[in-house]
């Protein structure tokens, strides 16, 4: 990467922002990835969890201490995503995702040709992305990739990721509070929007792009002789 691209990742990817303005392939080797893009994925979303740590302590009002920033820093790595990401990699790689140092291997093509394949730490930094609503990816084309997401339960897996924890702090928040009735009210909330967004969604997929078929249409006519 160049000086400014950079500073303009680390910045990014420190702060949970995540914003990927490089291409992950080819601008990224796998000690920047592991080292620098995974800890700083893994440190975003521990401090994001101890913030709300104190923002529900402060709402419980039972005293007048928050807790302590580095104790819950530590045990939101230690007792949380640590744990989840290992078991979540796991699964990853059992159903396909790449985790390896090869780098690009060559392959022929049907028609002959040949092709670079990328490899890489793909499932330790697929788990934390997801689990701790981090951006970036080993590749360019993030989950739409085959090699971060080659099957359907893949796909299910890692919307599962994403929802788990903030639905989870919730229920912290219920119980921290003595009041574990409304965490249930929130989370039924929370269920009741996702469910109505994501039947619109797949209504939206299942009906598809009303131009493409006209599209189509006319491109094969165009191309036929005469």
């Amino acid at each position: 990467m160049s000086p400014l691209l950079s500073f303009n990742t680390a910045i990014s990817f420190i702060t949970g922002t995540n914003w990927q303005a490089y291409e992950g392939e080819t601008q990224a080797s796998y000690l920047a990835d592991m080292a620098g893009l995974v800890v700083a994925q893994f440190t975003a979303a521990a401090v994001g969890l101890a913030v709300a740590l104190a923002v529900v302590r402060g709402i419980a009002g039972r005293s007048r201490r928050i807790g302590n920033f580095w104790a819950d820093f530590t045990r939101s790595l230690v007792r949380v995503f640590v744990p989840l990401s290992f078991i979540g990699a796991l699964v990853l790689v059992s159903q396909g995702v790449v985790q390896n140092f090869t780098g690009f291997r060559t392959a022929s093509t049907l028609a002959g040709a040949g092709q670079q394949i990328p490899g890489g730490p793909v499932a330790s930094m697929e788990v934390i992305k997801l689990l701790g609503t981090n951006g970036g990816s080993m590749y360019g084309a993030g989950g739409a990739h085959p090699f971060e997401n080659p099957t359907g339960f893949t796909n299910i897996f890692d919307l599962l990721l994403v929802i788990v924890l903030p639905f989870a702090i919730v229920f912290m928040f219920g119980r921290l509070i003595g009041r574990r009735k409304q965490a249930l009210v929130i989370v039924a909330v929370m269920a009741v929007i996702f469910l109505g967004h994501t039947m619109i969604a797949m209504q939206a997929e299942l009906h598809g792009n009303h131009l493409l078929p006209s599209s189509v249409s006319r491109c094969s006519r165009s191309s036929l002789p005469g």
